[in-house]
């Protein structure tokens, strides 16, 4: 175990990643995630969308899934060991953003407010977990500097993760990690790439040259002896999923303005106890001023119950406490550092051969409905995931 923790000293090439997301692809599917089964069908895109933290390090490659020219979905993988889990997300369809158009797009107005300065390449970056943004590097007369925008368009100052607010302001996600979480980190990711470097050269040879993920089906044995348990509330659970009445209980909603995540995360909550309105509506509810709003919004969610949801704000979350929300049929805002999602499922895998003194669970994933990225067309914004709680 090495002395020190930076992410740096500890980056995965891109070909381990791709390796990994493969293996993960294929085991995921056999374990009947939903929506991860027909991935199978397609290829990993070879060439990740590297995603980068405001500090300049990579921090996630994105590999997309394709089947011919169908994008199945997106998987995330850490770009450095010391963030734990090689995969982090599995992201559920294509995307609806355009990263080379926003930053063309944003050049000659970041030119114009630097001028006598160099503007650099622009980069890709997570800006506060798991917003995405633009980066532009400026060097000038005052030295270096940057500027960091939502794909809005709107610059977003930067700010300290612990301030409560939810929705407008970027903090680097690796500076935020103390020393114990990236030991931990590290020991989780060396444990897990055992698998992969057990596999013989042979096989990881054709993981880069298969045209189906299907098609090492035979030559990558399955997990043994477990059981994968999942439970969802995007369908009414009057009804299957398959019935002729069934409909969706819960659904996205893409956030209408740059700092509106909490606003459209409590109108997708509102919505499955069938309580619609619009976020212009929701958000004075909920505190909103310019830049987001306080982490706190329970008054809000009753206030537009007419008092018939009992809202609470628990700043300790726990794995156990999300999956006990979930069994109750109650979907859950989960806030983070500057940011709002909503929670609507959950999945692990479990050991049938539960180990003496564990839990024998593993694999533990969130389903996360998140209103970001922003796009001028809200009916497209946003994103859905498997996001890894481990």
């Amino acid at each position: 175990m090495p002395a020190t923790y930076g992410e740096k000293e500890h980056l995965v090439s891109k070909s381990e990643a791709f390796e990994h997301a493969t293996i993960s692809v294929l085991q995921t599917a056999r374990s009947e995630l939903p929506g991860i089964q027909p991935w199978t069908r397609g290829a990993i895109a070879k060439a990740p969308t590297v995603i980068h933290d405001i500090n300049g390090t990579p921090l996630f490659y994105d590999y997309e899934v394709k089947e011919g020219r169908a994008t199945l979905g997106t998987i995330r993988t850490a770009a450095s060991k010391i963030l734990g889990d090689p995969d982090v997300a599995y992201e559920l369809g294509a995307r609806s953003w355009n990263f080379k158009a926003i930053a063309e797009k944003l050049l000659p107005k970041v030119q114009r407010a630097n001028r006598g300065a160099t503007v650099g390449k622009p980069l890709l970056v997570c800006y506060g977990y798991p917003k995405l943004g633009v980066m532009f590097p400026i060097t000038g007369p005052r030295g270096k500097s940057r500027v960091i925008f939502d794909f809005s368009g709107v610059q977003v100052p930067e700010g300290d993760p612990a301030k409560g607010i939810e929705g407008a302001f970027a903090w680097s996600f690796y500076d935020s990690l103390k020393t114990n979480t990236r030991k931990a980190g590290l020991a989780r990711y060396e444990t897990i790439d055992t698998f992969r470097a057990s596999l013989s050269p042979a096989v990881r040879q054709q993981i880069t040259t298969v045209k189906a993920v299907s098609m090492l089906e035979r030559r990558i044995a399955p997990w043994q002896l477990t059981k994968n348990v999942t439970r969802e509330l995007a369908f009414c659970t009057h009804y299957l999923a398959t019935h002729a009445r069934g409909h969706h209980c819960f659904a996205l909603h893409g956030q209408q303005q740059w700092d509106y995540c909490a606003v459209a995360t409590a109108q997708m909550i509102l919505d499955y106890y069938r309580y619609h309105y619009t976020q212009a509506t929701i958000a004075p509810a909920l505190g909103y001023a310019p830049g987001g709003c306080p982490s706190d919004q329970s008054p809000g969610y009753e206030s537009l119950s007419h008092g018939h949801l009992e809202a609470t704000f628990d700043g300790s979350p726990t794995w156990a406490k999300a999956k006990a929300r979930i069994d109750a049929g109650e979907p859950f805002k989960t806030g983070i550092p500057g940011h709002a999602r909503a929670c609507a499922g959950y999945s692990y895998t479990q050991s049938i051969l539960v180990p003496i003194g564990g839990s024998g669970v593993t694999n533990r994933r969130l389903m996360i409905y998140d209103p970001s990225p922003w796009n001028a067309d809200d009916t497209v914004g946003g994103s859905v995931s498997w996001e890894s709680w481990d």
